[in-house]
């Protein structure tokens, strides 16, 4: 049985600020905690709580595989690590800075 919803090792994620917050770790983390902090912030102003609902929303896949990491998945990563390639010169992903998603 593959790990997901109903497995018995699946650890589920409320999709709330702080569950979200909770899950997430190191880098993550932070930029959550920026991106939820400006939300908050924006609603203080205009009284819509809808941008903060979307940070949680766009963080909690990220929150829900750091807990409940893909087994394939690692397996993949620590072959990659292992191999002694050199991906250094590999550009980081484009993101736009004032996304709410990780």
């Amino acid at each position: 049985m593959r790990l997901g919803p109903g497995h018995p090792d699946w650890v589920d994620v409320a999709k709330t600020g702080p569950a979200v917050w909770a899950a997430l770790d190191g880098e993550a983390r932070s930029r959550f905690e920026e991106l939820f902090r400006a939300a908050l912030a924006q609603a203080a102003e205009d009284f819509d709580l809808a941008p903060v609902q979307e940070v949680v929303h766009a963080w909690w896949p990220m929150a829900i595989l750091g807990v409940n990491p893909d087994p394939e998945v690692e397996a993949e990563i620590k072959r990659f690590r292992d191999s002694g390639e050199d991906f250094s010169l590999l550009p980081p992903p484009i993101r736009d800075e004032d996304e709410a998603r990780p």
